[in-house]
């Protein structure tokens, strides 16, 4: 006695990997679905528009100091990881400077450390059309 709900047993005549490679040879890709472009040129692409750096020599940033060891200043920019500074680019090798300062900063780029290397001297600085007058 059979019971209409059980399905019956079907022979297999070839594997599923024969399936799928029959079915990926029958398949034909045309040259124009390949993407042109190679993976250095995708990832620099890439790294351009999800750069935080200005292509016009740096966005001015307000920077505030966040802490000071002996050889850096590191300073607070805005972006998820701190933006840092040679001590050597304040006066007075930053013995002057205190926690909580800011300063108009701009961005050159990254280091190992991934942390922000910053300039004091590429900051757009205001023109004052006037004054020139």
């Amino acid at each position: 006695m059979s019971n209409e709900n059980t399905p019956e047993a079907v022979p297999a005549t070839e594997s599923i990997a024969e399936t799928l490679s029959t079915a990926a040879k029958s398949t034909p890709v045309a040259e124009s679905d390949i993407a042109s472009e190679s993976f250095g040129e995708m990832l620099a692409e890439f790294e351009q528009s999800h750069s935080h750096k200005s292509e016009a020599g740096g966005q001015q940033l307000q920077g505030t100091v966040v802490s000071i060891d002996a050889e850096l200043v590191y300073l607070d920019i805005g972006y998820k990881s701190e933006g840092i500074l040679p001590r050597s680019a304040f006066e007075n090798n930053a013995d002057d400077i205190a926690v909580g300062q800011s300063f108009p900063v701009s961005v050159k780029g990254r280091n190992i450390e991934r942390y922000y290397e910053l300039s004091r001297h590429k900051v757009i600085q205001p023109v004052d059309w006037s004054a020139l007058e």
